[in-house]
């Protein structure tokens, strides 16, 4: 009381700030960044360590928890025993280099879809390069990731059979290995199933909790759960496939095969109308972009006897645009097959259903 008296009488601002300071303490999430701004000071390390803002153009939220070196090689070590170690792998880095944990550790795990998706973004996109910068370094690691994603698929799929968003993951895989008869029998399974999801929600609060109880802040334990969240993953399955039909597309242009091409429009069409319905996230069905690439543009510009796309260092990038929309809503004008046609280009390019 007496100190108190003293403060009130000489500096009511130093009992003010005393005030705040202790009921700060009260509060959970402002007695965390007290310990945090104490850890940073002292420079220790367990698992993980308080830092500032480190070199480089990346900006951190302040204070910041990272896994320590030593803790990070445990973690991608132990990566393949379980779902829960393999979340917590990706989330120390380099997670292209993971194995994935076996089919049956995923079954009635909170974690199933988004592992399965996510595993055929990571294993489906890699290619064996001599020079390849991170990824698995040899053929049979790739191959064994690769077995190992479409078990877990499978076992998805057997769990969610109405979610088509497995079998655009297993298409991917069939297009790894070149089976493009099968990548075209799961699309059009894919597309039957009108609604497409991620377990975003449920796989949110289960990252979230993991890297929690690993040590990060609330905050940083948030952020880097929101990472891991499938919307960049699922884009990425889908823009790989959006390839390879173009690729086939472009194939039956060039052989002249005109049956082939409506067939494979009219699954773009059907594509396009399943929504991603994951709450608490945005995922964009990527099927309703009308992007099409050089290859498809310039073989719809042969058969028509015009010339191909201009060098893009020889022109600007909206005129190189226009013409490749003129060129590809040309060709399409031109078929007898009008209604698959019609269809495609009455479709807006939004992301809404038809």
């Amino acid at each position: 009381m007496r100190m108190a008296a003293f403060l009130k009488r000489n500096n009511p601002g130093v009992l003010l700030l005393a005030v705040f300071f202790i009921v700060s303490l009260v509060v959970p999430a402002t007695r965390e960044a007290h310990l945090l701004c104490i850890r940073l000071l002292l420079p220790l390390k367990g698992r993980t360590f308080v830092q500032g803002q480190p070199p480089g153009c990346i900006v951190y939220t302040i204070p910041n928890v990272q896994f320590t070196e030593r803790h990070r090689q445990e973690l991608r070590r132990n990566s393949s025993r379980s779902p829960d170690e393999f979340v917590l792998a990706t989330a120390a880095g380099s997670f292209f280099e993971l194995q994935p944990p076996p089919a049956a550790t995923w079954t009635n795990h909170s974690l199933l879809e988004w592992g399965a998706i996510r595993c055929a973004w990571v294993y489906g996109s890699q290619e064996l390069q001599t020079n390849q910068i991170g990824g698995i370094p040899t053929r049979e690691g790739l191959m064994a990731a690769l077995r190992t994603t479409r078990e877990i698929i499978r076992t998805a799929q057997g769990v969610y059979p109405t979610n088509g968003a497995l079998w655009i993951a297993e298409a991917l895989l069939d297009f790894r290995e070149e089976a493009d008869a099968a990548a075209l029998d799961a699309l059009r399974l894919a597309a039957g199933k009108g609604r497409w999801h991620a377990g975003t929600r449920d796989a949110f609060l289960h990252i979230f909790g993991l890297l929690e109880d690993a040590g990060l802040s609330k905050l940083d334990a948030a952020g880097e759960a929101s990472d891991q969240m499938p919307d960049y993953f699922a884009l990425g399955v889908q823009r790989r496939i959006e390839r390879e039909i173009q690729r086939l597309m472009a194939e039956a242009l060039n052989q002249t095969n005109d049956q082939r091409f409506f067939e494979l429009l009219g699954l773009v069409v059907d594509l396009r109308k399943p929504d991603w319905v994951d709450r608490d996230a945005t995922l964009q069905n990527r099927f309703r972009s009308s992007y099409a690439g050089d290859d498809l543009v310039n073989a719809m510009a042969k058969r028509m006897g015009r010339e191909p796309l201009p060098e893009i260092s020889s022109t600007n990038f909206a005129a190189r645009s226009a013409l490749r929309q003129e060129i590809f809503r040309d060709y399409l004008d031109r078929q007898a097959e009008q209604q698959t046609a019609s269809r495609f280009l009455g479709q807006m390019d939004t992301f809404t259903t038809e």
